[in-house]
């Protein structure tokens, strides 16, 4: 039995006071909060952005998700390990988020053990399917990781060192189209990392397979197609989803990192 099994058995971590009112109150953020997709390098501005919580369905059913998540006592290294390391098998997936992780499998290209590339060049290069819950059922999802430059952020302006981002696109294997675009921009603060969480759901969908399928694309991303795909109540879901295993790697990842590095 590997020794992270044991946190298997871990309760969920508390989410901030902020992340409850939320969800208690179930209030959508406004139009002026949502960042569009195509400004996603606001989030390299120093000061903080208006809506860095919350979510809003728009009238098409497409929908916007942020969540700001402090991590103390982890570092930017600690983020990029982890993405790495739980992708390798199931169990290791499920420790971040017990009752709503099950499984993963990850396609790294063949670069999973290439020690010349960086945990956060590895991580680019990958794509995990996934067994989880969001709130909506139990489901498979497949996340595409790609570079900052290829999701449309300026990389001259980041500081390696203290600032790393994942981001991906994220869709559904069984019905064959991509659907969501995400990215999570960390950065260092005097007390750790913090996490900045954003989802564009629904924002474009197309088939699996490219773009070309210029018909067929055009019909995913008519408004009463795409209120049929993407449940009502996906925002409030993923932004609780989101919270919760945030919030659960914030408490669990620096006791592990030093557990699984030896240090």
């Amino acid at each position: 039995m590997t020794s992270y099994r044991k946190y298997l058995n871990r309760p969920n971590a508390a989410v901030s006071a902020s992340h409850s009112t939320i969800l208690e109150k179930g209030e959508e953020m406004t139009q002026d909060f949502v960042l569009p997709r195509s400004e996603v390098n606001k989030l390299l501005d120093p000061a903080y952005l208006s809506g860095e919580d919350g979510f809003r369905r728009e009238a098409d059913g497409s929908t916007y998700v942020s969540v700001l998540t402090k991590m103390p006592k982890v570092s930017i290294e600690m983020i990029d390990w982890w993405f790495w390391w739980h992708a390798a098998e199931g169990p290791r997936y499920q420790i971040w988020y017990p009752e709503m992780h099950y499984d993963i499998a990850a396609e790294f290209k063949g670069h999973y053990h290439d020690e010349s590339k960086t945990y956060r060049e590895r991580l680019h290069l990958s794509t995990h399917l996934v067994t989880e819950d969001v709130g909506v059922g139990k489901d498979k999802i497949l996340i595409d990781f790609m570079s900052p430059g290829e999701f449309g952020f300026d990389e001259s302006r980041l500081h390696p060192e203290k600032e790393t981002i994942i981001c991906a696109r994220v869709g559904s294997p069984d019905k064959g189209v991509w659907g969501t675009e995400m990215c999570h921009f960390v950065r260092t603060t005097k007390e750790g990392v913090e996490m900045r969480s954003r989802f564009w759901i629904g924002h474009q969908v197309y088939r699996m397979g490219g773009f070309a399928q210029g018909l067929l694309n055009a019909i995913l991303n008519k408004s009463f197609v795409k209120r049929k795909l993407l449940p009502r109540d996906i925002g409030i879901k993923m932004f609780h989803h989101c919270s919760q295993e945030y919030h659960n790697l914030a408490e669990l990842l620096p006791l592990l990192y030093s557990e699984e590095r030896g240090l």
